[in-house]
C-alpha cells in the first residue's frame, strides 16, 4: 500500500451552506481514493470475509461563525443535500427519544446513537452543562470540560464504534461560548450538515440553554472526512449557493 497523505483543508466561514460545499468540493477534487473497512460480521457475528468500502478521502477543519450558527439553529440545510429532515434527526439527540430507543429490541436498534454514549452509563450532558455553569461563575474559561463517546471495553474492538469522538466547551465570556468537536470518521455528504444540526441542538437545549448562553464559534476536526466512490456522481452535484455579502458577524 503506497504512503499518500491524507489531503488537509482548513474551512473558515460565516455560512453554513457554503461550508459544506466547500467540504464537498475539496473532497471529491483533491481527496485520496482509498479502501476502509475491516472484517464483515452478521448479525454481530464475524463471518471470516472482509468487507471494502472504496472512499475519497480528506481530512477538514472548520470554523464556523455566528451567522452560521443561526442557519443551524434554524433547521436550514444546503438544497442539495439529500436528508431534508433535520427535526426528525434533532430529535433524536433527545431524553424521549433514548427512553423509546432502548425500549427497541437490541436486534432492531441502530449500531449506535450519539445520545445514548453520551448519556450511559454516565450522564456526560449534565457534566456539562454543571462544568460550563462553574466556569460561569468563576469568569474563567477551561479545558475540562468535555464528554466523550469513545469506551474503550466496547469500542476498542468493534466494528462499528462511534464517528464523532469528543465535545468540548470553552466558556468565552458574556454569555458566548466555544464548542468544540472531534470526529474519528464521517461522511460529507450525508452526515456533516445533519449531524451538525443534531448535535448544536442537544447543546443548547441540555447544556447551554439552562446557563444562559450561546454558541459563538464551532470548531471542529475532522480525521477523515470522505466521500464514497459509489456516491461520486451526487457529490458532483453539488454546487455552492449565492449569499447576501452584508449578511456578515464577528469570526475568532
Amino acid at each position: 500500500m503506497e504512503a499518500v497523505p491524507t489531503p488537509f483543508k482548513l474551512i473558515r466561514d460565516q455560512n453554513f451552506h457554503n461550508s459544506w460545499f466547500q467540504a464537498v468540493d475539496f473532497a471529491r477534487t483533491y481527496g485520496v481514493d482509498r479502501e476502509i473497512g475491516g472484517h464483515e460480521y452478521l448479525d454481530g457475528v464475524e463471518t471470516g470475509k472482509v468487507k471494502k468500502s472504496p472512499i475519497r478521502d480528506t481530512r477538514q477543519f472548520f470554523l464556523l461563525g455566528r451567522n452560521a450558527l443561526d442557519q443551524i439553529e434554524t433547521f436550514e440545510l444546503h438544497p442539495d443535500f439529500r436528508l431534508q429532515r433535520p427535526r426528525e434527526y434533532a430529535r433524536e439527540f433527545t431524553y424521549e427519544f433514548n427512553k423509546e430507543y432502548l425500549a427497541t429490541p437490541k436486534d432492531k436498534r441502530f449500531a449506535y446513537i450519539y445520545f445514548n454514549l453520551l448519556v450511559d452509563p454516565v450522564d456526560q450532558l449534565v457534566g456539562l452543562r454543571d462544568n460550563l455553569a462553574r466556569q460561569i461563575a468563576l469568569d474563567l474559561p477551561s479545558n475540562r470540560c468535555q464528554a466523550i463517546t469513545w469506551q474503550p471495553s466496547k469500542h476498542i474492538k468493534d466494528h462499528e464504534p462511534p464517528c464523532l469522538q469528543r465535545i468540548q466547551i470553552r466558556y468565552l465570556g458574556e454569555g458566548e461560548v466555544e464548542v468544540s468537536l472531534e470526529w474519528r470518521s464521517r461522511d460529507v455528504l450525508d452526515a456533516w450538515q445533519i449531524n451538525l444540526v443534531g448535535i448544536v441542538y442537544m447543546l443548547n437545549r441540555y447544556v447551554l440553554g439552562p446557563n444562559m448562553c450561546r454558541i459563538a464559534i464551532l470548531t471542529e476536526n475532522n480525521f477523515s472526512l470522505h466521500i464514497y466512490l459509489k456516491e461520486l456522481s451526487y457529490a458532483l452535484t453539488v454546487t455552492p449557493i449565492s449569499i447576501n455579502p452584508q449578511l456578515t458577524a464577528r469570526l475568532y
